[in-house]
């Protein structure tokens, strides 16, 4: 595996739709496979902070009859949970994958790019085809 990518997961989870967009892609099986196991790093971050996050809804909510567990605004705890929320958010994770990189001929949207910068590069390189 590569030596990872430093991201807040505040970037960890807006990175969801770009990463769908890119596994839906047309790719050859090398870069496919690649681009899946940079998938499951992202996605186990994701995992990890989604976990952590629904303990401080526990911790400072309350369980709504109907509709799971909550913390309204004008809740007592809100101050405290929406603080821990924010530094969770800001906290620095590295993801440990390789970079994936994507033939230079693939039809992307540059926000998927842009979202996955750092992750995906545009080749040619060793899983892309070289043209000689």
């Amino acid at each position: 595996m590569g030596e990872g990518m430093k991201i807040t997961i505040r970037e960890l989870f807006a990175l969801e739709e770009s990463l769908r967009e890119l596994l839906d892609l047309r790719l050859r099986a090398r870069v496919a496979f690649k681009a899946a196991q940079a998938a499951r790093a992202i996605r186990t971050e994701q995992k990890t902070a989604a976990e952590l996050r629904n303990n401080l809804v526990k911790q400072y909510g309350k369980k709504e009859k109907g509709k799971g567990w909550n913390v309204p605004r004008d809740s007592e705890n809100w101050d405290k949970y929406e603080e821990e929320v924010k530094e969770l958010l800001d906290t620095e994770v590295c993801v440990n994958c390789d970079q994936v990189v994507l033939p230079d001929d693939l039809d992307l949207k540059p926000r998927i790019l842009a979202d996955l910068a750092g992750f995906v590069e545009i080749g040619p390189g060793p899983e892309a085809p070289r043209k000689e």
